[in-house]
């Protein structure tokens, strides 16, 4: 960022804060306060966020390289937290609460502000163990500052939630100390080596895991259920989120790279699979399902995607998603258009198979909506769900925290985009959590679905500095 691309212009906030203290009355009940301005184009979102360390802990991050587009978020106006089998629903109620109270200056931005982030575990509830404790399972947070990349502008917005206490003079002292923070250049940050330990019974307990499933298969209990399994590292001090974040960005361009920073934690990933996105009525959404790796002779160089035979047990288990998605995205729209067969997507040195549906929204939809709708697919959880979600509980030893869940925006309006939190880490001190996951159906070999874990294992691992 240079030093004239971003300046805050403390006049107009502070007018627009006095107008929310006004309206506040006597109450002590807040107002949400929030200031768009542009700003100068060319912003390195990954410098955004190491930058925003200096003043909060609460960092958010979401961007697209491919389409040149970015939100980073920077400190924390207000975090909600949700949880149970009502979490969507509160969250959408939450969010429908403080934007009927916003007070906004210079609109006309779009997506419309204000812009909140949002992250769900995969499961309803709560962990009470493991590395997951005390983080909240869903959280819908508007950050203090927040600042946004839509092809060719860019623009950065403050928010601020204020009521008769508020004291402006001091208000003001922070707005330009952390604007100072903000715009003076991040020093570099290292990771230090990292370990990986040799578990000599991952892939017996793996296979046992398998066979279970396979068992429940045979007996017609389940059509396909995702398994997950976990790489636990060690570094030799804390692991900065920054360069890890900075290395996905550079290899995987094409998918949603997120990160969410919490007091002592950061999960951060690249996804292919976006969940669902909604902006100016139309939703969307891709099912991925169904994976390949195939290297030419030389031995490191992906087979063109042309080239690939897929089998029948990965057209299957498409199939098997790419219907159930269809049939949910089908409630919320008036028409949905799909792909005719499923197209084969490049991520690193692995394929999927996806299928693309968009449609024209129904009036009043919200995005979370859709999420509650489509959240877990079985490309994540199984079919029938429950029963695929109990052999997931009982059979992975880790619980998936945010791992599988959705993870996005939303805008002002109730539009908003999630991706599908894979190929993602828990960072929490010196420790690193990798997920990496396999949809299991009849047919399923445990020897190839770890391998293909493994695959799924190494844009974190080469993010992090070990492959």
């Amino acid at each position: 960022m240079h030093a004239n691309s971003f300046a805050v212009d403390l006049h107009r906030a502070l007018h627009l804060v006095a107008g929310g203290i006004r309206s506040a009355g006597n109450s002590e009940r807040l107002v949400l306060v929030s200031l768009t301005q542009p700003i100068t184009p060319g912003v390195d979102p990954a410098q955004i966020f190491a930058r925003s360390a200096r003043f909060s802990e609460a960092r958010t991050f979401f961007s697209q390289p491919a389409e040149g587009c970015w939100i980073v978020g920077a400190g924390e106006a207000s975090a909600i937290s949700v949880s149970g089998k009502r979490r969507f629903r509160d969250a959408v109620l939450a969010h429908r609460a403080m934007v009927d109270s916003v007070i906004v200056g210079e609109g006309g931005f779009s997506p419309p502000g204000p812009l909140f982030f949002a992250c769900f575990g995969f499961s309803p509830d709560v962990p009470q163990d493991g590395p997951w404790k005390e983080i909240p399972n869903g959280l819908l947070i508007l950050p203090r500052w927040i600042f946004v990349k839509r092809r060719d502008a860019c623009w950065a917005r403050v928010n601020l939630l204020v009521n008769r206490k508020t004291c402006v003079d001091e208000l003001q002292d922070h707005l330009r100390k952390e604007a100072d923070g903000l715009l003076s250049p991040a020093e570099p940050s290292f990771n230090s080596s990292i370990t990986v330990p040799k578990d000599e019974l991952s892939f017996e307990r793996w296979r046992r895991s398998v066979q279970e499933v396979l068992a429940e298969i045979q007996r017609g209990k389940v059509t396909k259920v995702t398994l997950a399994r976990t790489l636990q590292l060690r570094a030799a001090a804390a692991i900065s989120p920054e360069p890890v974040l900075e290395r996905l960005l550079t290899a995987y361009p094409s998918c949603i790279v997120f990160a969410v920073a919490r007091p002592g934690m950061c999960f951060l990933g690249a996804t292919p699979e976006e969940l669902v996105s909604l902006e100016e009525g139309r939703a969307r959404s891709t099912c991925m399902a169904g994976s390949a790796w195939r290297f030419a002779a030389n031995g490191d160089q992906p087979a063109a995607a042309g080239s690939l035979v897929w089998g029948e047990k990965e057209l299957r288990e498409h199939a098997v998603v790419a219907d159930w998605v269809g049939e949910r995205m089908g409630k919320f729209c008036r028409e949905l258009d799909r792909d005719r067969v499923p197209q084969a997507v490049r991520i690193g040195h692995l394929y999927h198979l996806a299928t693309h549906f968009s449609g024209a929204a129904q009036s009043g939809t919200h995005a979370l909506d859709l999420v509650a709708a489509l959240h877990p697919t079985p490309a994540v959880a199984g079919i029938p769900l429950e029963p695929a979600l109990g052999m997931i509980r009982r059979l992975e030893p880790d619980d998936r925290g945010w791992y599988g869940g959705p993870m996005g925006w939303l805008d002002g309006r109730g539009g908003g985009q999630f991706g599908v939190a894979i190929r993602s880490a828990l960072l929490r001190g010196d420790q690193a959590l990798l997920y990496a996951g396999a949809g299991l159906v009849e047919g399923s070999d445990a020897e190839t679905e770890y391998e293909e874990t493994e695959m799924k294992f190494v844009p974190l691992l080469s993010a992090l500095g070990v492959a």
